[in-house]
């Protein structure tokens, strides 16, 4: 597995395969759906699509917390697929000391099997990670639509369901649970309207608009229908992520004094051959917006609010585009901490992007999508309790904007389901995604108006 999943079952569990064979009996999994009250779909696990393909037969698990609390003792879970399919050596549970801490939200459903439809509006590169996320957690594409017809067809028929002449039309289907927006992101605040309008929940690409107002107004929408409203922004349900947000608030790293982030990125001419990339009226901007907002989301919500901005950009450094291929700006957070963002995709041949922490206590480097290093005073104790997820295994879309992990769009969808049928608010809703826009939008305004 590339990583430990910090999210499951709050449920007594078993670390190793000898805690197992300690018990009088050896643990049996249900081989029925009437074994589980009629639990009829095969359980997810968000590691791998390889990993779903493993076991010789679907496992079924029940599907709420009363439902696990019927057995006469804990259910147990393996980590992975492939553990199920070897019962003749040592099993390996995931501990319940991980369970990750003050987020309820990100607990209990990543392991619950449900399904969802999918209306998805723009067919192009990113919808594609999007519809093999929802077809490796058991949901469903019901319905597509593209400015392009023919793109939408051929979506269809690749994940499924049925292509639609227009948004109106997805809006409108039947079958469509929540709206998927993938299109460029001058095109959010109108799909949204139409999804308030028809009472279905929406998820937006992100960015989640080209500017603050737009976004304002797409919160306020969802708001006024009560209807969710998601934005993507998946590296949050990276393992990284999800510990270092853990360790933060556990005190591990001391006071933050330092918080950078680097995005040095490589784009071709062929990406910006279409006038509407990095123009201001379509993308909203260049390499901060469109690249560097994963970062931006992920040190605002590691560090906290910015207080205080400078910034200084190159517009068309080298690509032929009108805004920024290169920025640097320097923060200074509420807590008190300083820090860097740096964003370029004019930096040949592109180097993985890094989030860094550093506190009073010590220091952690998150490597595209991995914590590579975690270099702390005195923690020996506490990651024992709760080891740091260090790899070397990098996704990153540094030269390929594709090269990037299914795992945590899986982790992200299912939370934005669980909201939907929980009531709740997911982990990254409206107001998240535009805390980071704000950031992008204070940035730009300080490289407009360097003496304001």
């Amino acid at each position: 597995m590339r990583g430990r999943l910090e999210m499951q079952l709050a449920v007594d569990s078993p670390e190793t395969g000898h805690d197992l064979a300690a018990q009088s009996r050896p643990v049996r999994f249900p081989e029925t759906a009437h074994d589980l009250a009629a639990q009829s779909r095969p359980v997810r696990f968000p590691e791998t699509a390889h990993d779903l393909a493993t076991p010789s037969r679907p496992v079924r698990f029940p599907e709420t917390a009363h439902d696990l609390a019927a057995p006469s003792r804990p259910v147990r879970l393996p980590e992975t697929a492939h553990d199920l399919a070897t019962p003749s050596r040592p099993v390996r549970f995931l501990s319940p000391k991980t369970a990750l801490e003050g987020f309820p939200s990100m607990r209990l459903h990543y392991n619950v099997p449900y399904s969802m439809n999918a209306g998805i509006v723009g067919t192009g590169a990113i919808s594609h990670k999007h519809a093999q996320a929802y077809r490796n957690i058991g949901f469903r594409v019901a319905a597509c639509t593209d400015i392009n017809p023919a793109s939408a067809q051929a979506f269809a028929e690749r994940y499924g369901g049925v292509a639609l002449a227009s948004v109106e039309d997805i809006c409108r289907h039947p079958d469509v649970d929540f709206v998927d927006v993938c299109t460029f992101p001058d095109f959010r605040l109108q799909p949204v309207r139409l999804a308030a309008q028809n009472g279905k929940h929406v998820q937006v690409q992100k960015p989640m608009a080209i500017n603050v107002a737009v976004a304002r107004e797409m919160i306020e929408v969802a708001r006024d229908a009560g209807i969710v409203l998601g934005v993507a922004s998946q590296h949050r349900f990276d393992d990284s992520s999800i510990f270092l947000r853990k360790a933060i608030d556990a005190g591990r790293l001391g006071r933050l004094i330092q918080c950078d982030a680097y995005v040095k990125w490589f784009r071709s001419a062929e990406y910006y051959s279409r006038p509407i990339k990095g123009s201001w009226a379509v993308e909203g901007g260049g390499a901060l917006i469109n690249q560097a907002i994963h970062q931006i989301d992920i040190l605002r919500w590691l560090a906290g609010p910015v207080k205080n901005i400078q910034a200084m950009w190159q517009l068309g450094a080298l690509h032929k585009i009108e805004s920024e291929d290169v920025v640097n700006a320097l923060l200074r957070f509420e807590n008190g901490a300083t820090g860097v963002i740096q964003a370029s995709t004019a930096l040949w041949p592109g180097y993985s992007e890094r989030v860094e922490l550093h506190g009073t206590r010590g220091s952690a480097i998150v490597t595209g999508d991995q914590l590579t290093s975690w270099d702390v005073q005195g923690d020996e104790e506490a990651s024992i309790a709760d080891p740091p997820p260090l790899s070397t295994g990098v996704a990153s879309g540094a030269s390929d904007p594709m090269a990037i992990s299914l795992t945590p769009f899986e982790r992200q969808f299912r939370d934005f389901g669980d909201a939907i049928r929980s009531r709740r608010k997911p982990l990254v809703g409206g107001e998240e995604g535009l805390a980071a826009l704000e950031i992008v939008e204070r940035i730009y305004e300080t490289c407009r108006n360097p003496t304001a």
